[in-house]
């Protein structure tokens, strides 16, 4: 899964998991894409830091 910068975007606020779905920047985000998103981007910052 690549991240656009909207999505990068996305990481730097926290929605609680009250909330169904979000529309950010002219998308709408399920939580469940959000987790999905949040997971990614921990990964590849991870990865950063290992290398």
């Amino acid at each position: 899964m690549r991240l656009t910068k909207r999505d990068m975007a996305l990481t730097k606020i926290s929605i609680p998991a009250a909330i169904q779905s979000v529309y950010f920047r002219g998308k709408r985000y399920q939580y469940s894409d959000y987790l999905k998103i949040i997971k990614q981007a921990n990964k590849n910052e991870k990865s950063k830091l290992d290398s």
